[in-house]
């Protein structure tokens, strides 16, 4: 962290780690505390936020030529003014919150009723609704073959959503007295966080996208949207 402040990039010898992690094991389990689930995820949540702000200062401050160099050619003068565009932000993001709003309202009755279980509707339709701008704006950007634009709002959807959102709900639960935690009781979800994650790196990794690449990230899709349809219980 202190050397990179100088050094945009920095290499060495490769660390042998296998005497060390041994001695961090033993350490771990030698002074292993009593620490309830809400307190860890109010932890979690705190470092979360600073990640996230660390990777705003990387991307904007600190290493901005390098993510700059990267941006499409040939890209048009906005036609809206500033004020114009930010009105037309907050309007739509009040509709698309005013819709999930009105969804997660009805979420319970709906489940009970076609006996579909609450995971299922707050990760596949819930989701679906509250991203629907963001997925909009990726298919308007992918036809004009932006796919670097793509990239970096549904990149940029899925970070903030790991690590702004699920943060500050946490934190709010426990100012408001009802504290929820970032505890995952079903290993189907830890199981999807880490198979998109390594999915999207494959995809992204070369720069370059084909038609059979979206295929299989909507049959990936498809896939999870199954599993968590046959999992939980009803209503």
């Amino acid at each position: 962290l202190v050397g990179d402040a100088d050094q945009p990039l920095q290499r060495g010898a490769r660390f042998r780690q296998r005497p060390h992690r041994a001695l961090l094991q033993m350490d771990g389990r030698q002074h292993a505390l009593p620490i309830s689930d809400e307190k860890l995820s109010l932890g979690v949540s705190v470092v979360l936020l600073l990640l996230y702000a660390g990777n705003l200062v990387f991307t904007l401050v600190t290493h901005r030529d390098v993510f700059a160099s990267g941006q499409e050619e040939g890209e048009q003068q906005p036609k809206w003014s500033l004020a114009r565009s930010l009105a037309v932000l907050v309007a739509a993001t009040v509709a698309i919150a005013f819709g999930a709003e009105i969804v997660s309202g009805a979420l319970q009755a709906t489940a009970q009723s076609l006996g579909l279980s609450l995971l299922f509707l707050g990760v596949i339709p819930l989701a679906l609704i509250g991203t629907s701008s963001d997925l909009l704006a990726a298919v308007a950007f992918g036809r004009q073959n932006r796919m670097g634009l793509v990239m970096s709002i549904c990149v940029g959807s899925a970070i903030q959503a790991a690590l702004v959102i699920a943060p500050l709900l946490v934190l709010a639960s426990w100012a408001v007295g009802k504290p929820m935690t970032l505890v995952f009781s079903d290993p189907l979800e830890l199981f999807a966080i880490a198979a998109v994650a390594l999915i999207v790196n494959s995809i992204a990794s070369d720069g370059e996208t084909t038609w059979f690449e979206g295929l299989l990230l909507v049959g990936v899709y498809v896939l999870f949207a199954l599993a968590f349809f046959f999992t939980g219980s009803p209503g």
